[in-house]
């Protein structure tokens, strides 16, 4: 669900905006502005690049290394013995030497390639899922932004609606048909929906810069929704079992533990590959040369070419603990895994019956809709008839509004669940944004 942004981190950034330009977005412009703002998809992309590193440095270990040791030095040397002491000899020496070493057999390399391997796409897995976890934040933003706009044009009307109401019960009274106490109860009305108003405004503004946050720009009005296009019929969840098994298959935080488990596996059998023998190849070129006064222009010039044997006898139980620490960590992994499949089954399933529970909403609130249509347009007939007064027109006005304000309030809800339920089974969001913002406008 929508990660909640702390109040100083909104304000700092409204403060951070001020100058710059400001915006006006679709939700496909949000999503693509964010990707490039958002602090934990750009992290998630860094580790992925640092993590992927660990493979390439992984393969380079399999490859022949190739070194160049060159060493000039001047040996100054004093001889004497019981007769005689020899003058002091000064001269120098030369040696430069090729090597090259070449892994023959080393068990322990190849798995490790294949464990940098694993935790590659376990990185991937992770950028890719923080991305569409990226694209539900703003989707939510968004419609929550979209919410708080129709909330707040409706309350107007409401209050413009209840002042009327007000006008009408201060004629009562000077008619002399009225009481101060109904006036009093519409000045309260009036009041309470005043600072309704004065909230929806305040939670309007804060639902911008949390977008704003999100998008790296400073936006001051978004799109609006065309609620004649909507149809809760679009968003048919089918059966719970489909939205589950996708969830296992292809939920990208969830592949990325099991490509970890799989990494963790393997790390227990590289761990045992210390207690291996290991054999090198190795190859060599060395030249060295000195001068003195009895050996002039002396030269030397080696060649050699071998194998190495290395075979660990004794470590003081070291493999033995890194053995028993790799099979700690697999067991983690597998539990971290198992926690997590649980986990992902809750959120699926609360996100389909979210999904069933706000369409069965809507259809009552429709219906709810048109009753309190029919009541309204039966009261402006009525009072056309002079059967009943002006005030019940004013009530059922306000009746309207508030089934109006609940039916747009659930479908937004319905297209967020909507947009969970697809994340939390893995699905890309790509196209039901797409399909999210085709439901918007350019706001007048």
């Amino acid at each position: 669900m929508i990660k909640k942004i702390s109040n100083v981190l909104v304000f700092f950034s409204l403060f951070f905006f001020l100058g710059k330009s400001t915006y006006g977005l679709d939700l496909l412009e949000s999503v693509n502005l964010s990707k490039n703002s958002d602090s934990l998809f750009l992290m998630a992309k860094t580790r992925m690049k640092i993590i992927s590193e660990n493979q390439e440095q992984a393969f380079s270990q399999l490859l022949p290394t190739v070194t160049v040791q060159v060493a000039r030095s001047q040996v100054q040397q004093e001889r004497k013995d019981n007769i005689q002491k020899f003058p002091t000899q000064t001269y120098t020496t030369e040696s430069d030497a090729l090597t090259l070493n070449q892994p023959v057999y080393r068990p322990k390399l190849f798995s490790e390639l294949k464990k940098a391997k694993k935790l590659t796409s376990s990185s991937e897995l992770e950028a890719k899922n923080e991305e569409q976890n990226l694209l539900l934040r703003v989707a939510l933003s968004y419609l929550n932004n979209l919410a708080t706009t129709d909330n707040v044009l409706l309350q107007k009307k409401k209050i413009e609606l209840i002042r009327e109401q007000k006008r009408f019960a201060e004629k009562s009274i000077l008619a002399g048909t009225g009481t101060k106490t109904d006036l009093l109860e519409v000045s309260v009305s009036l009041d309470r929906a005043e600072a309704t108003l004065i909230q929806l405004l305040q939670q309007k503004d804060f639902s911008l810069a949390e977008l704003s946050v999100l998008v790296g720009k400073n936006i001051k009005n978004i799109y609006s929704f065309n609620h004649k296009r909507f149809e809760p019929e679009d968003f048919d969840p089918g059966s719970l079992n489909k939205w589950q098994n996708n969830s296992l298959k292809n939920n990208p935080q969830l592949m990325s533990v099991g490509e970890r488990l799989d990494a963790a596996k393997i790390a227990i059998q590289s761990a045992k590959y210390d207690h291996f023998p290991s054999v090198d190849f190795t190859a060599q070129i060395s030249k060295g040369s000195s001068e003195s006064t009895f050996f002039v222009n002396n030269s030397t010039e080696t060649k050699s070419v071998g194998f190495t044997f290395f075979m660990p006898i004794y470590q003081g139980g070291l493999v033995n603990s890194r053995v028993r620490q790799s099979m700690e960590q697999y067991n983690l992994e597998s539990e971290e895994l198992r926690k997590l499949e649980n986990e992902i089954k809750i959120r699926v399933q609360a996100s389909y019956n979210g999904v069933l529970e706000k369409k069965a909403l809507i259809k009552a609130l429709i219906k709810a809709q048109e009753s309190a249509q029919s009541l309204l347009i039966a009261n402006e007939r009525s009072v056309e008839l002079g059967i009943r007064r002006r005030l019940d027109v004013l009530v059922s006005q306000q009746q309207l509004i508030s089934v109006e304000k609940d039916l747009a309030l659930t479908r937004f809800e319905l297209i967020s669940g909507w947009l969970s339920l697809h994340f939390n089974s893995g699905l890309s969001l790509d196209r039901e944004i797409e399909f999210i913002n085709s439901f918007l406008r350019k706001a007048n």
